[in-house]
């Protein structure tokens, strides 16, 4: 096996791994377009909905996006229009957590 330099990341993020999860990305690129890419994505839409005990019940959509383009996803489409978020603001995604709620125009209690 392979050893990886470290580097130590020094902001909020993905954290650093062993070298051990590095090797284990190191595959083969697999096109969206093939078949093998969408057997993937089925696979774990599905083991996601078992792993709450939601089969039959819910469904999993997976998209692409950043730590931020979860949170814009999970405040807009989690929060009633006549409800208000709750945010503990104690460093820099609780900053922005107020920020996309206010840009959607949610109310924020803090």
């Amino acid at each position: 096996m392979k050893i990886v330099d470290r580097k130590i990341l020094l902001n909020p993020g993905p954290a650093t791994t062993t070298d051990t999860v590095k090797n284990a990305m190191v595959v083969e690129d697999i096109c969206p377009r093939e078949e093998e890419f969408g057997s993937l994505i089925e696979g774990i839409k599905s083991d996601l909905v078992k792993v709450v005990h939601g089969e039959g019940v819910y469904k999993c959509a997976l998209f692409a996006a950043s730590g931020t383009g979860g949170l814009e996803a999970a405040i807009t489409s989690a929060v009633p229009n006549d409800k208000k978020i709750l945010v503990i603001e104690n460093g820099a995604y609780g900053a922005r957590m107020v920020k996309i709620a206010e840009t959607f125009g949610i109310e924020v209690v803090q």
